[in-house]
C-alpha cells in the first residue's frame, strides 16, 4: 500500500497512518516522503511495516555508506543526511518534552553535533560464531561476518582481520576491545572457559600490531546478561590504560564505564558544567556518578564533590581517578544505592548543585522525592533516555518546586537512533 510519512518513531522510523487511523512505523522512511510498504505485524492500536519502494524522495535522503546497512541492527540514520540526523534527534527530545513531560513550549537548543562521525567509538563488542566474527543480524542470534564497522577505528578494524583466521578451535563466544586516544588497544576475548591457547594467541597478536597493550580473558556464565559479565582474567600486557578527558587522566580496566564516543562526551560535560555555573565555594553532589568523570571535571570548579554510585568497581577507579588528578581531597566518593543514600544525605548538607547522571530507566523516585524535599537551586540532569528523562522532569515540575530551564541534545553516538540530552532546572525560588 502507499503511504505518507509524516513524523519518526523513537528508534527513527518514518511513521505514516494507515486509513484506519493507525500509526504505522516504517524503518529508513523519511518525513515527506511517500513510499509503498508491505505491513509486517498488526497491532490494536499500532502496526510495523517494510519499506518496499520510495515513490517521492526527501531531500535529506542519502545513500548509506555502510554495506552491512539494515542487516546489523547497530545504526538507525544512515540513509539520511548528518544534519537532518541531528535535527530529528532535537525533535526527538523536544516532543517526548510535549507528550511525556507535560511541558508546553520547551527549549531545546540545536543537537552539538560530534566532532567525528565515523570511527569514534572506543570500545566495540563483536560477537564469534563457527569461524565467525562481526555483529548480529538485525533481531536474531546469527552472526554476521563483516570486514569492517564504520563505527570503529580503523586499528580495531584491522585487529579484526588477524583475529578471524586464527579463531579456528578456540571457544569463542566474542571479542570486546577497548581503545583510548594514544591508539592503544585493549582486547578481550570473551570464552566459557580460559585456555593456554588463548594466551599463545594474545602473544602472538601482540607480536603482530603493536598497538595491541593489553590482553585479557572474560570467562563467561552459561547464559551471560552482557558481552563482559564474567570474571576478566589478564593475560598479557598492562592490566590498565590512560585515558584523558576533559584535561583529565583515568585509568581504563575491562569493565571501566568510559564514554564510548570521548570527544562528544567533552562537548556533553562542558555543558553540563556550564549550565551548572559553579563557584570556588559551591559543594556538588554527583549522583550515579559512575567512575567519577563528572564529579571530577566539577571539582576542578567548586570547594568540593559528593558522588555516589552502586558499582563497587566504578568506585574504586573514581577514588583511583581523584588520586591521579591530585583531587582526593575535595572528592568524597560513597558506594551506595543513590534511592537509599542521597535522602538522609540531603537531610544533612545543602549543596549548590546537583549532577544525576542515572541508567536508562531513569531517576528512583526516592531520589525524586528527596530532591523535591530539600532543592537544590541548580539541577543538572544528564539523560541517555528522553522518554524517562522527559517523566522524571514532569515529576519534578509539577509540584512547584523546579522549573525547566532548557535542554541540550548531545548526538554522542552518530550513525544511531540514540541521543544524549542535558537538562538545566532550577529550583522555584531562585
Amino acid at each position: 500500500m502507499k503511504v505518507t510519512i509524516t513524523g519518526t518513531g523513537s528508534e527513527m522510523q518514518g511513521v505514516a497512518r494507515l486509513e484506519d487511523g493507525r500509526a504505522v512505523f516504517v524503518p529508513f522512511a523519511l518525513p515527506g516522503e511517500e513510499v509503498e510498504i508491505a505491513v509486517t505485524k498488526l497491532k490494536d492500536r499500532f502496526a510495523l511495516a517494510k519499506l518496499e519502494r520510495v515513490l517521492t524522495q526527501s531531500s535529506c535522503r542519502t545513500q548509506p555508506d555502510c554495506p552491512y546497512y539494515g542487516v546489523c541492527g547497530g545504526c538507525q540514520t544512515r540513509h539520511m543526511t548528518y544534519e537532518s540526523a541531528l535535527e530529528l534527534k532535537r525533535e526527538k527530545v523536544l516532543a517526548a518534552l510535549r507528550r511525556l513531560g507535560g511541558l508546553e513550549n520547551p527549549e531545546v537548543l540545536p543537537t552539538l553535533p560530534s566532532p567525528g562521525v565515523n570511527g569514534y567509538r572506543n570500545k566495540a563488542e563483536f560477537a564469534c560464531a563457527d569461524g565467525r566474527i562481526g555483529v548480529y543480524k538485525e533481531g536474531s542470534s546469527e552472526v554476521v561476518d563483516i570486514d569492517a564497522c564504520l563505527l570503529q577505528p580503523d586499528s580495531v578494524n584491522r585487529l579484526i582481520g588477524l583475529i578471524r583466521p586464527r579463531m579456528n578451535g578456540l571457544a569463542l563466544s566474542g571479542v570486546v576491545t577497548r581503545v583510548n586516544s594514544a591508539g592503544e588497544i585493549m582486547l578481550i576475548f570473551c570464552t566459557p572457559k580460559r585456555s593456554e591457547r588463548l594466551s599463545r594467541l594474545a602473544g602472538e597478536l601482540m607480536s603482530l600490531d603493536g598497538d595491541i597493550k593489553s590482553v585479557y580473558a572474560c570467562e563467561m556464565p552459561p547464559q551471560p546478561a552482557h558481552a563482559l559479565d564474567g570474571e576478566c582474567v589478564h593475560l598479557a600486557g598492562l592490566k590498565q590504560l590512560d585515558e584523558t578527558i576533559c584535561g583529565l587522566r583515568f585509568s581504563v580496566s575491562p569493565k571501566s564505564f568510559f564514554q564510548i564516543n570521548r570527544p562528544a562526551a567533552e562537548r556533553l560535560y562542558d555543558t553540563a558544567l556550564a549550565f551548572a555555573r559553579l563557584g570556588p565555594d559551591d559543594t556538588v553532589c554527583d549522583l550515579y556518578c559512575g567512575t567519577g568523570t563528572i564529579s571530577l571535571c566539577a571539582a576542578k570548579h567548586c570547594k568540593s564533590v559528593t558522588g555516589i554510585e552502586l558499582v563497587p568497581e566504578a568506585i574504586g577507579d573514581a577514588h583511583k581517578n581523584a588520586e591521579a588528578n591530585g583531587m582526593a581531597q575535595k572528592t568524597v566518593f560513597h558506594c551506595a544505592d543513590a534511592a537509599r543514600a542521597y535522602p538522609p544525605l540531603s537531610r544533612r548538607q545543602s549543596f549548590g548543585a546537583v549532577f544525576v547522571d542515572p541508567p536508562r530507566k531513569g531517576l528512583d523516585r526516592a531520589v525524586i522525592d528527596a530532591l523535591l524535599s530539600s532543592p537544590t537551586p541548580r539541577l543538572i540532569y544528564v539523560s541517555c533516555d528522553p522518554a524517562t528523562l522527559a517523566r522524571d522532569i514532569k515529576l519534578l515540575t509539577q509540584s512547584g518546586t523546579y522549573r525547566f530551564i532548557k535542554a541540550q541534545p548531545v548526538d554522542m553516538f552518530p550513525g544511531t537512533s540514540h541521543v544524549e540530552t542535558v537538562v538545566l532546572m532550577s529550583r522555584k525560588d531562585t
